[in-house]
């Protein structure tokens, strides 16, 4: 079993544990990451396996605050930097990039525009695929995971 790793490094992100050909699954929330946000098992856990590592290329919205752009350009950063360190090359892909392949799994040409329409949206199909309850927060970093193991991204 090979663990695949989906990280949301945004305000309600989380950090997605799916083990490929099961569904097993292991999640943590990460909001605006810092280093010691995590136990050593995360840490090991993302150190001594050579998982795919996908990581949601997230910036800011038209509208937001000079503030909130550098947070999570920060954050971008951070998760680089941590994997780079581990000998990890993390795949780093656009949320409308995603997204779009996300939905169209579901005969949908894309994910609804609104903010958290969108959100109900990915949180609804990752829980119809994994026999697990994925909270709001954690369905965007689920579904990176997943859409990894299907090799959509």
């Amino acid at each position: 079993m090979t663990p695949i790793i989906g990280i949301d490094p945004g305000k309600h992100g989380g950090l997605a544990v799916l083990w490929q050909g099961t569904s097993t699954l292991t999640v943590t929330n990460i909001p605006y990451v810092k280093a010691t946000t995590f136990t050593y098992g995360y840490w090991t856990a993302l150190f001594s396996c050579e998982a795919p590592v996908i990581v949601e290329e997230v910036g800011g919205l038209p509208g937001d605050r000079a503030q909130v752009a550098f947070v999570l350009g920060h954050t971008n950063g951070f998760w680089a930097g941590v994997l780079s360190g581990a000998g990890i090359a993390p795949t780093f892909v656009a949320p409308q990039i995603w997204q779009t392949r996300f939905a169209r799994q579901f005969g949908v040409r894309w994910c609804p525009p609104d903010y958290d329409d969108r959100k109900k949206f990915i949180q609804e199909k990752i829980n119809t695929l994994i026999p697990a309850h994925v909270s709001l927060d954690m369905a965007d970093a689920v579904a990176l995971a997943w859409l990894r193991s299907k090799e959509l991204i």
